[in-house]
């Protein structure tokens, strides 16, 4: 995404509050975002709020669904690229919920090449792989006061072996990223709430080739 002339890595990207590094899967066709799961979603192009900094070109900001206290619900879609499926369940009715969403890749079909071998002692093996977890937990300690409790783990990734006459080649490619944050809001009056995130996060990326057992490779 380009605005006003920036550059993808300008723009900040928020989920429930916390930074993606990895904002797409499988090359851009598929976003890290999961609509299952998405309640709201604002962009801000200029005049941005005070909350908000680090980057020069835009903010996208998405928070998820909070876990539901009293109805037991789920969902499930299939399409042509990933499955995703969400349940909610009230634990402790008008009290505590968990939500928790998942998505995976179907195109792990394309790694069917890895069936066939050929005769010339070349063999190649391709696995492209995609999945992401949401979740939330929500308790709600008064009327006033509520807690919220995220987790997002994220991973993408292609991965290459090649048989070469005898020598194995493969190369990777990998990234991921985890967070765990923990929200608490305190309605001070019919529009005005106070809201404190403390959240960790991780992220990591990998990509490397090794050839006969000797390899390099770099992590990030």
């Amino acid at each position: 995404m380009q605005v006003r002339g920036g550059v993808h890595g300008q723009n900040l990207y928020l989920l429930d509050g916390i930074p993606l590094y990895s904002t797409q899967h499988f090359f851009g066709m598929v976003s890290a975002y999961n609509p299952i799961i998405i309640r709201t979603a604002k962009l801000y192009k200029s005049g941005f709020p005070a909350e908000f900094g680090g980057k020069v070109s835009s903010v996208v900001n998405v928070l998820t669904e909070d876990a539901k206290l009293k109805d037991f619900s789920g969902a499930a879609e299939i399409n042509v690229l990933s499955s995703k499926a969400m349940l909610n369940i009230p634990i402790v009715k008008d009290k505590l919920a968990l939500s928790v969403s998942g998505r995976i890749s179907n195109y792990s079909g394309l790694n069917i090449i890895s069936l066939f071998g050929t005769d010339d002692g070349l063999d190649t093996k391709i696995s492209l792989h995609f999945a992401d977890i949401n979740a939330n937990m929500v308790w709600k300690i008064s009327e006033k006061d509520k807690l919220k409790l995220t987790w997002f783990n994220n991973s993408d990734g292609i991965d290459v072996s090649q048989l070469d006459y005898g020598s194995m080649n493969k190369t990777w490619i990998d990234n991921r990223q985890q967070n765990v944050g923990l929200n608490w809001y305190r309605n001070i009056s019919d529009r005005t709430q106070n809201h404190l995130l403390a959240y960790f996060d991780r992220y990591g990326f990998d990509f490397g080739q090794s050839n006969d057992g000797t390899s390099s490779g770099t992590g990030l």
